[in-house]
């Protein structure tokens, strides 16, 4: 009892910090020009998969009016963006990029004070409005979504993308234990349908990565579909990570689970658009005791 009111009170503390928009990989970061020499920062961060094409994003904003006119962008040490990406016409500037499985950050930033960027990366993601008709999204080697007819009564705007949020991961960390989950994918998968709840059941097909494929240990682990749901309760409202029944097929690589339209909730996103959110993990098929 006291381990499962602490494991709720975990919850509840990440929750009320986890209000979501389109979630970056990394960022957003705010870089403000003050005086004297350039402003300068360095990060370092993880991408989940080192063979996706990335988005680097940035916002060029000012309280005072004064535009940037002179800023660099490095990713493992090549420019990624550069003072002549600039002028006083650009407020936004978005530039495909690759990663490695570790990766650092440098941005400097010139020029007049009181001018300042927003910098955030992104990982693959695909937009497309669905008719009445039903249709579906890919994301080449990732996931894809197949949305039956009759979903909607008119057409949305749906967004499938990845995402590697921290706060999301310490909720799936605490949410799993009862599990005793294994080893999980580095990102979550998330399906955004605009400010519309779908009327009927989307499924989702993920790709299963042959490193992950031998992490789970020639049978010691199987592959589950974790969903993110929201639940009230008639208190506070509680967002933990639960089991959803899936269908796997190791010789195809994929991971394949139904998400019903309760799956789906605006709370999360700053924005209040409806989304759900996947991780793919695993639970113990053989326990030490079996061995």
């Amino acid at each position: 009892m006291r381990k499962t009111s602490l494991l709720v009170f975990l919850l509840m503390v990440l929750l009320s910090a986890c209000l979501l928009a389109q979630s970056p990989l990394w960022g957003p970061v705010t870089l403000e020009r003050t005086t004297g020499a350039p402003d300068t920062y360095q990060d370092t961060f993880a991408a989940p998969d080192s063979t996706w094409e990335y988005s680097l994003q940035v916002l060029a904003a000012t309280d005072s009016g004064e535009a940037v006119s002179s800023a660099w962008i490095e990713i493992n040490g090549s420019a990624v963006v550069r003072p002549q990406d600039f002028n006083q016409n650009v407020n936004e500037i978005e530039v495909p990029i690759s990663l490695d499985h570790q990766n650092q950050v440098d941005m400097r930033l010139a020029g007049l004070p009181g001018s300042k960027m927003e910098v955030a990366i992104y990982g693959p993601s695909v937009s497309q409005n669905v008719s009445s008709n039903g249709g579906s999204l890919n994301l080449p080697g990732i996931a894809e979504v197949t949305i039956p007819p009759g979903s909607f009564d008119e057409s949305v705007p749906v967004t499938l993308y990845t995402a590697a949020d921290s706060l999301t991961r310490d909720i799936f960390d605490i949410s799993t234990i009862v599990f005793a989950a294994g080893p999980a994918m580095p990102f979550e998968l998330r399906i955004n349908t605009n400010t519309v709840k779908a009327d009927s059941s989307l499924w989702v097909t993920l790709m299963l990565p042959g490193e992950f494929i031998e992490a789970m240990g020639n049978g010691r682990y199987e592959a589950q579909a974790f969903v993110q749901l929201e639940e009230t309760g008639g208190g506070a409202p509680l967002d933990n990570f639960d089991v959803f029944e899936s269908t796997v097929d190791i010789e195809l690589g994929t991971i394949s689970v139904e998400l019903p339209p309760w799956a789906f909730t605006s709370s999360r996103t700053a924005n209040d658009t409806f989304e759900a959110i996947i991780i793919i993990g695993t639970t113990q098929a053989i326990w030490e005791d079996e061995l």
